[in-house]
């Protein structure tokens, strides 16, 4: 809040300097049609998301942004913002568009879409609000839960080399590996193999929800998934301590160097 309150006063002094020195203010609008960096998804999606808020008013009163989000597999989800509450009015425009882009776009490009609406302290699902990646990682295929507004690697080819990196690099290590904020489990199921335990500590629901998932969906046994920040755990690792969320966890049988 004080981070916020001292960028507001700024703003407003650099504001007054310049109504004081006769300078103009001036906002230059860049429009940009094509954003090639992202999934091949995601820039077949953009224009046609574009085509359908212009001709549909229910669907584009008071929208301010759009989030993207696609995987490996072909499945996207997109996350549509409003500065106005959304009601079944809007849930029924959502589901149609989620059955015409799914149209537009054919099977072979797109095998699940998902449709999230967002106003203040409102959160509407046409269908679901995650969607599931693939990736192959030393030889291996992991399934990963990612769920909408979580942290999840956005460039699936890119994680897969970053997962495949840290897996050959923990190759033949001894004891046991601690994660702090392990997000959906992403590096944590694949490094499992190379460690006698994993222990991991998150702290978003959604997130710990989603790693629970996915360590189950990859038969990762050996993994202790505790919802807690790191200081909490750390002072208690300190003590070899009790918790609640800690129940389960043998101090005396953990080799964290």
């Amino acid at each position: 809040k004080q981070q916020r309150k001292r960028g507001k006063q700024a703003a407003k002094a650099a504001a007054k300097a310049a109504a004081a020195a006769g300078t103009p203010r001036r906002f230059n609008r860049v429009r940009i049609d094509e954003f090639p960096v992202a999934s091949e998804l995601i820039c077949e999606l953009m224009p046609l998301l574009r085509k359908e808020l212009v001709a549909h008013p229910v669907l584009r009163e008071h929208v301010f942004q759009a989030n993207f989000h696609s995987t490996l597999s072909r499945q996207a989800m997109i996350t549509l913002l409003y500065r106005r509450p959304l009601d079944d009015v809007w849930r029924q425009a959502a589901a149609a568009l989620r059955g015409r882009l799914l149209q537009a776009l054919g099977p072979e490009a797109c095998s699940e879409l998902h449709i999230v609406g967002r106003s203040r302290k409102q959160k509407v699902c046409v269908d679901a609000d995650h969607v599931f990646e693939r990736m192959d990682v030393a030889g291996r295929s992991f399934e990963y839960m990612q769920v909408e507004g979580a942290f999840s690697q956005p460039n699936g080819g890119v994680c897969q080399h970053m997962l495949s990196w840290a897996v050959d690099a923990t190759k033949g290590s001894s004891g046991d590996l601690l994660e702090l904020y392990c997000g959906n489990g992403n590096f944590t199921i694949p490094l499992a193999q190379n460690f006698k335990q994993v222990v991991a500590t998150e702290v978003a629901k959604a997130s710990v929800a989603a790693a629970r998932h996915n360590i189950a969906a990859n038969g990762a046994d050996n993994i202790f998934l505790a919802r807690m920040s790191s200081e909490e755990f750390t002072e208690t690792w300190k003590v070899k301590g009790t918790r609640n969320r800690l129940a389960g966890l043998d101090w005396e049988q953990l080799s964290l160097a």
